[in-house]
């Protein structure tokens, strides 16, 4: 816009290229700002995805070390009671064959 003698002159073609390079360098901010904002939303997505998977795999862990445990502590109490049950009739055995193999005078 130009000033003479009081009076403003608009010039459209100025005015239209004006308009024209403002909606081009704002179109393309928004297509850079979308480029990163979809960069962005994919790494969030791919850290999303690696602590959910580094969830579930520190889950499966949790749960084979627990399983194992209780495993090992099943087949411990198992192994107990069955040395004492052994052990039980090991000794009963051992006690009426020897009460058998006594001369009765022995044995009284």
């Amino acid at each position: 816009a130009s000033g003479t003698g009081g009076m403003l002159q608009f010039d459209s073609a100025k005015l239209h290229d004006l308009l024209k390079r403002d909606v081009h360098t704002s179109l393309e901010a928004n297509r850079k700002t979308g480029h990163e904002l979809a960069l962005w939303l994919e790494a969030m997505a791919h850290q999303a995805l690696h602590n959910v998977s580094s969830r579930v795999r520190d889950g499966i862990h949790d749960a084979i070390n627990h399983t194992e445990a209780f495993i090992a502590n099943a087949t411990t109490e198992a192994v107990h009671r069955l040395s004492n049950l052994t052990t039980g009739k090991v000794d009963a055995a051992v006690g009426a064959i020897t009460a058998r193999s006594l001369p009765p005078a022995a044995a009284a």
